[in-house]
């Protein structure tokens, strides 16, 4: 199946089931739309950690989780955004709390996970852990267990975990940080990215045995 957004890239070739909508209302609004098709795949698919993966970081980028997460919570999801962008911590300021204590706290302090996570104030079943205080380390804490014990403690918790993920270009951003993840979405520059880098993603991910369960096209 081919999709004009992207030229004569197939879904095959981006190694998984990509959900950009072609209709107008879609196209006008496609975090709406991206929000809307994973809630309709999460029926079959009982995924509950998902990574939204940008293959090149921007300023709109950085709206897909907090706008996916406000729309899941509103269908009575409980859902806790997890910020694991340590080179560059959006997730705070999108939300407007602060930075720290966060995720890196946790992983280098020891501190109660429960202790750090903010409830939203004007949003039922919504819950942030935000990144955290600045480290010099942060690929190594996302090698360690200590990360996947992080998301095993909360999963029982909540319906479903949306991580803010690094760029795909990333040094952050490695197979064994993946292996607790259940699923990516795929964050794609419109006008920034081309069709090669949007096949070489999906190719990359394939690699790391993750699944592209949906897509959005932002524009910059």
């Amino acid at each position: 199946m081919k999709n004009d957004w992207l030229g004569n890239v197939t879904e095959d070739e981006l190694a998984g089931r990509m959900f950009i909508s072609e209709t107008g209302a879609d196209r006008s609004n496609p975090l709406e739309a991206l929000s809307r098709n994973l809630q309709h795949i999460r029926v079959s698919k009982k995924f509950k950690t998902v990574i939204c993966i940008p293959i090149r970081e921007s300023p709109k980028t950085k709206l897909t989780v907090p706008h996916v997460a406000h729309l899941f919570a509103s269908q009575g999801e409980k859902v806790l955004v997890i910020d694991a962008n340590m080179d560059r911590p959006t997730i705070h300021s999108s939300f407007s709390i602060p930075n720290s204590p966060g995720l890196t706290d946790i992983l280098v302090q020891g501190l109660d996970i429960y202790d750090v996570i903010s409830l939203h104030p004007h949003k039922e079943n919504l819950s942030i852990l935000p990144a955290g205080t600045r480290t010099i380390l942060p690929k190594k804490l996302l090698k360690e267990e200590r990360f996947n014990d992080v998301l095993t403690k909360v999963k029982s918790q909540f319906d479903i975990l949306l991580i803010n993920g690094p760029a795909l270009s990333s040094k952050l951003l490695q197979k064994k940080f993946l292996r607790a993840v259940d699923a990516a979405v795929l964050i794609v520059n419109k006008g920034v990215v081309n069709n090669q880098q949007v096949v070489k993603a999906g190719k990359v991910l394939k690699r790391l045995s993750i699944e592209i369960i949906g897509s959005a096209l932002i524009d910059n």
